[in-house]
């Protein structure tokens, strides 16, 4: 396994660390430590002493480079020509979509026809939808080289998109491109700028000449008369970007940067798609808990969507992946539910549920939230005392009476202020009635049997449902 390599990167007074793959390493790193390599412009590569103990050594900043660019022999890349051969590439390249990723053919076969069309692309869509992964997906297919930026995780483009410059004793003050240098110099790449939407305006004024296809370069200098690199020819750039108000970090994108862009909205799942991709993802999780899983989230985006929802963000499916590989490791779906999602905790009240956040709150998000609906999966409930009932439960049993007629099947429970009272649908399917539910009118239920045993006064019963209540 290779060892972790990382660069150094200053915001503000902080010095964050990043791997190649946009993975954030500062809580692991002294602050002495990032703050010696970056000021003598070097990368960190984690290290494993004899004793199994982990620490980090200073290496050369092109340590970190070959993290991230693999060898590519640019003239050995197969890239379609041939308008047929494009077509039938285009046409065939459903196959090369992986299971994992849910995404309609049309759609599919749209963005790998923009892709070697040598469109700019992006992404759109709610987070955790999966539009990097389509993105990844799409770089993998194409069997080009490819190159990866997390344009969000940086605070720094210019030393991202352009590079730094350094001084030493040995070599005196030096330029350093970055790896993006390299990447639109690569022919026939594929390059990914991911979280667009997240990332500083300063970063889209030096992409705004690099994905305009009428200029195609990278200005090293923004003086004037300073070098300029020209994206070599057949580079495909691919971005993705959450677009909207309920996102935070996010920024209004320029118009005239997503202008460059064709644009492939990606498309929210469906519950069935959802479930579908955990049964995939997770062969050997219960069916029934994955159905749960898809079947909330799905609520909470419908009940997000509502104009008299309550939720402000449902639950993505990035996240319902999450809560599976919680129940894949043993973990109950209360569990997984309390470390994931906003609600900490819940204990039932009288009519209600007592609800503690995971996140501070005001008194007038409280109130906010009021009537917001809670699901919660009938096989995390805890199993009733004795003569206790789930209202669910109830809900379509046979009602027998104890002379043996049968009286209907339960269609609700409801309380109007005194006891509670079950709504039954009479054997006919037209008429409705409503009988106490007490131990001396419902005297048994059987619910494995599907049924229950009533022994109610015959005024309760409709007329027509009576001892001798039909008439002649």
């Amino acid at each position: 396994m290779n060892n972790v390599v990382v660069k150094i990167e200053k915001s503000g007074n902080r010095f964050n660390a990043w791997d190649s793959d946009g993975n954030k390493w500062t809580s692991h790193i002294g602050t002495g430590t990032r703050k010696k390599a970056y000021n003598k412009g070097m990368a960190l590569e984690q290290r494993t002493n004899k004793s199994g103990n982990t620490y980090w050594w200073s290496v050369p900043m092109s340590e970190f480079e070959k993290t991230s660019v693999p060898v590519f022999d640019a003239s050995s890349v197969e890239v379609p020509s041939d308008h047929n051969e494009i077509l039938n590439f285009i046409h065939s390249s459903y196959s090369l979509k992986p299971q994992g990723l849910v995404m309609k053919e049309l759609k599919w076969k749209y963005l790998v026809r923009s892709a070697v069309r040598g469109k700019n692309i992006l992404m759109t869509g709610p987070a955790g939808c999966g539009k990097t992964m389509a993105a990844k997906s799409l770089v993998n297919s194409l069997d080009r080289p490819d190159f990866y930026f997390n344009l969000g995780a940086t605070q720094d483009p210019r030393s991202t998109l352009i590079g730094n410059t350094h001084f030493d004793k040995k070599n005196g003050t030096y330029f350093s491109e970055s790896l993006f240098v390299k990447a639109i110099q690569t022919p026939n790449s594929v390059i990914l700028l991911d979280e667009l939407s997240r990332a500083h305006p300063d970063a889209w004024n030096i992409l705004m000449t690099v994905l305009d296809s009428g200029q195609r370069y990278l200005r090293l200098d923004e003086s004037n008369g300073q070098e300029t690199i020209n994206v070599a020819e057949g580079v495909t750039f691919v971005a993705t970007a959450n677009i909207g108000n309920e996102y935070t970090s996010t920024r209004v994108m320029d118009k005239a940067l997503m202008d460059r862009f064709i644009i492939v909205e990606m498309d929210v799942l469906t519950d069935e798609e959802e479930f579908g991709l955990l049964q995939y993802m997770f062969p050997h999780v219960d069916k029934e808990m994955l159905k749960a899983v898809s079947e909330i989230s799905h609520l909470t985006r419908t009940e997000s969507k509502s104009d008299a929802g309550k939720i402000s963000t449902g639950i993505s499916t990035r996240t319902s992946v999450e809560l599976s590989g919680l129940l894949f490791d043993g973990f109950g779906l209360d569990e997984a539910a309390e470390v994931l999602l906003d609600p900490k905790s819940a204990r039932p009240a009288k009519a209600h549920f007592v609800v503690n956040s995971n996140t501070a709150k005001s008194r007038e998000d409280w109130e906010a939230l009021k009537g917001t609906r809670l699901y919660v999966p009938r096989s995390e409930l805890p199993e009733p005392d004795e003569d206790e009932f789930y209202y669910d439960d109830l809900l379509n049993l046979r009602v027998i009476h104890m002379d043996g007629r049968e009286l209907g099947r339960v269609k609700a429970v409801q309380n109007f202020g005194a006891d509670d009272l079950l709504e039954i649908v009479a054997p006919d399917k037209k008429t409705a009635y409503y009988l106490p539910f007490t131990k001396a009118v419902i005297p048994t239920i059987r619910l494995a049997e599907g049924e229950l045993i009533a022994d109610p006064e015959e005024a309760f019963l409709p007329e027509d449902m009576q001892m001798g209540g039909e008439t002649e």
